[in-house]
C-alpha cells in the first residue's frame, strides 16, 4: 500500500494516514527526518523495508502512477486531487515572492502583462495542434498557467478577488451549466448541450441575446468563428447558406 502523508510537513499528516499505517506498524517512510521522527511518536516505526510506503502527496501520486495495482490511501482520485492542488499552492507562492522581490515583476500591469497572455494562449494552440501531447505541450500549458496566476495576483491587489475566487468561479459555473452532470436533466447529445448553456446564460445570469461578451478583441477568424458557434447554439446553423435566408425574410 502507498499511504499519503499531505503536503510533507510533520505538521500536516492526516489522521487517516496515521490510523492507516496504524501504531506499532513500520513503514517505508520516503519523506525528511522530521516526519520519520513525527510518524516514530504516534508508533510508526521507518524500516525501509517495509510492504507499506509512507510519502508526501506529490511522490505518493509518483509511486501510485509507477505502480498502478498498488492500493492507495486515500484512493487514487483524491490522492491525484491533493498532489495538484500542492502544486499549484506552491505556484501561488513563487508568484507571489516574485511580485514581491524581482524588479521587473513589480512594475507589470493588468496592461502590460495581457499581450504575454494572448502570446501564451496561441503558444499553447500551436503545440496541441500540432501533435500528439508531450512534455512540450505540458510546458506550455505551465507558461499559460502563471498568466492566470499572475492576473489573480493583480486582481487581488485591486480588491477585485484573489485565486481563490477564480477557481472557485469557475467551478460554480461549471456546474451551473451542466445539469445534465451534476443535476436531473436529460441531454443526449452536445447539440442539446450548447443549445441549454446557452440558455441557462440567459436565463440564471442574466445575459441578453446570444451573441454577448463575444470578445471585440478576438482575430477576424475566431471572431466570425465564435459568432457563428453563438448562433448555431440557438438552431440558426445550415449546411448551406442559401438556406439561412428565410430565417432572415429573405426570399432567396
Amino acid at each position: 500500500m502507498i499511504v499519503a502523508l499531505g503536503p510533507g510537513g510533520s505538521e500536516g499528516i492526516p489522521l487517516g494516514a496515521l490510523r492507516m499505517l496504524g501504531a506499532g506498524g513500520t513503514a517505508d517512510v520516503r519523506a525528511g527526518d522530521d516526519v520519520i521522527a513525527a510518524l516514530a511518536a504516534h508508533g510508526v516505526a521507518h524500516d525501509a523495508t517495509a510492504a507499506v510506503v509512507a510519502a508526501p502527496d506529490a511522490l505518493a501520486w509518483a509511486l501510485a502512477q509507477a505502480e498502478p495495482e498498488r492500493e492507495t490511501w486515500p484512493e487514487r482520485e483524491q490522492l491525484e486531487a491533493n498532489a495538484a492542488a500542492g502544486a499549484l499552492a506552491d505556484l501561488w507562492r513563487v508568484t507571489l515572492r516574485l511580485r514581491r522581490d524581482c524588479p521587473w515583476d513589480r512594475e507589470q500591469t493588468i496592461a502590460s502583462i495581457v499581450p504575454h497572455t494572448v502570446e501564451e494562449a496561441y503558444e499553447v494552440a500551436d503545440k496541441a495542434l500540432t501533435g500528439p501531447p508531450d512534455a512540450g505541450l505540458i510546458d506550455e500549458l505551465g507558461d499559460l498557467l502563471f498568466q492566470t496566476y499572475f492576473l489573480a495576483m493583480l486582481a487581488r491587489e485591486a480588491g477585485a478577488g484573489d485565486l481563490a475566487d477564480v477557481a472557485d468561479g469557475i467551478r460554480e459555473k461549471l456546474v451551473r451549466r451542466h445539469p445534465h452532470v451534476f443535476g436531473d436533466a436529460v441531454l443526449e447529445n452536445s447539440g442539446q448541450v450548447l443549445h441549454r448553456w446557452e440558455a441557462i446564460k440567459r436565463e440564471q445570469e442574466g445575459r441578453e441575446g446570444i451573441f454577448h461578451d463575444v470578445p471585440a478583441a478576438l482575430p477576424g477568424l475566431l471572431y466570425a468563428r465564435k459568432v457563428q458557434r453563438r448562433a448555431a447554439a440557438v438552431g440558426f446553423d445550415w449546411e448551406r447558406y442559401a438556406d439561412a435566408w428565410p430565417a432572415i425574410g429573405v426570399d432567396w
